[in-house]
């Protein structure tokens, strides 16, 4: 069999609830500080309260022209910010064709597009003519490779909840493949918008608890729906030894990759858990590791009643009841794309320091959860491998495993 090189997360930026830089985030994360906050959806006829994890202290006339923002919907704000960072960071060329670009956003320019929807209801003539292709699903990825003038391959990827793990497998493919020699991963989405809170809504899927602070809350016994929230993460993943050699510290190592899709509902997983355990197999057998060798399990953990139940079974089919498992949504929100690539930073940061973070928001397991739930306080388990999982709507599913980059 090929051995292969260890692939690497090298930098990253980020622009999510709880940070603006992987530090201040894990920080957040490790300290369990829920960041929703009141969003009221005022849409005619229909005014109504929801949480929204949303990204604090944010201008964008701090970053951006005025002129510039009347065609960047508030995803591609975040993302052309968090891919500023992440690309200062790496300080070195970008733009040449073996730099690949994959971004991805599951709801796409949600706010410009609903604001161009209302006025060509009242006023067509005043309509941007260009709202099309700046709210298409590749909008994302163009705004990033025409900023930075990036001549590689591009792609865009829309698994829904599993975007961000499912871009971070590509990379993988891409890099091991050759057809890349690092990929800049780019994963938003900001849809706590009136018209996306309501469809949402009409599912039943969102969580209506009146504390915002505690609303979203993984596998707790009184869970009720997820948190919508907004956010952006570019990350550059390459091979371990062009980063040494450039004198970079990797973030953390990607080791497997495992992706399948559930056929059981368009929104609802199956609930065996099956088509879940079988991703995380398939993530274990790609990177030739046995499920005792994980430390650690960052779930997807959406604080929805079945997904938390369907997701612990299959934790409890592949590791048992003993591996410690947490889950970053009782901070963020749901962030959609954004959500699995922050996930896989936050599993760098347990993988290498050994901390397993505890859920957010969540006070009493519920009895439905096998699985052993970190909360109230971070667990030491030591530095070790943590496989990162996301699920999403259409039943994509999705899952990586992350090593320590200390022991490369």
């Amino acid at each position: 069999m090929t051995a292969y090189e260890p692939i690497v997360i090298s930098t990253a930026g980020l622009a999510v609830p709880g940070g603006r830089s992987l530090d201040q985030f894990w920080d957040t994360v490790l300290a369990a500080k829920p960041q929703a906050q009141p969003y009221r959806c005022d849409l005619p006829g229909w005014d109504r309260t929801f949480p929204a994890g949303l990204v604090a202290d944010f201008d964008p006339t701090d970053h951006f022209p005025r002129a510039e923002l009347r065609r960047l919907d508030r995803l591609h704000q975040l993302s052309l910010v968090a891919t500023a960072d992440a690309l200062a960071a790496y300080d070195e060329r970008i733009n040449d064709p073996l730099t690949a670009v994959v971004g991805g956003s599951a709801n796409r320019a949600a706010d410009y597009l609903e604001s161009q929807f209302r006025v060509m209801v009242e006023r067509p003539s005043r309509a941007n003519p260009l709202t099309i292709p700046l709210t298409m699903g590749t909008s994302h990825t163009a705004h990033i490779t025409g900023k930075y003038d990036m001549v590689g391959p591009s792609i865009t990827v829309n698994g829904e909840c599993a975007t961000g793990v499912m871009m971070l497998g590509q990379a993988l493919l891409m890099i091991r493949a050759g057809a890349a020699d690092r990929v800049v991963l780019t994963a938003a989405d900001a849809c706590a918008t009136p018209a996306a809170m309501a469809f949402f809504s009409r599912t039943e899927a969102l969580s209506t608890q009146a504390d915002v602070t505690r609303a979203s809350r993984p596998f707790d016994t009184d869970r009720d729906g997820f948190v919508i929230g907004e956010g952006a993460v570019t990350a550059v993943v390459e091979t371990a030894s062009a980063a040494i050699a450039a004198g970079r510290e990797p973030i953390g190592v990607v080791y497997g990759y495992g992706h399948t899709t559930d056929t059981h509902h368009l929104l609802a997983p199956d609930p065996s858990g099956g088509a879940a355990a079988t991703t995380m197999q398939m993530a274990l057998a790609t990177a030739r590791l046995r499920p005792r060798d994980i430390a650690s399990v960052n779930a997807h953990a959406t604080s929805t009643v079945l997904n938390d139940r369907c997701e612990s079974r299959a934790i409890e089919a592949v590791f048992g009841t003993a591996t410690p498992t947490t889950g970053v949504k009782g901070v963020t929100g749901h962030m959609f794309a954004a959500s699995g690539l922050a996930e896989a930073l936050i599993a760098c940061r347990t993988a290498e320091t050994g901390l397993v973070p505890p859920v957010a928001g969540t006070s009493q397991v519920a009895d439905d959860i096998g699985a052993d739930i970190v909360i109230d306080e971070a667990r030491e388990v030591g530095p070790g491998l943590v496989i990162a999982n996301s699920f999403g709507f259409g039943g994509h599913n999705a899952s990586v495993i992350i090593g320590p980059a200390s022991e490369l």
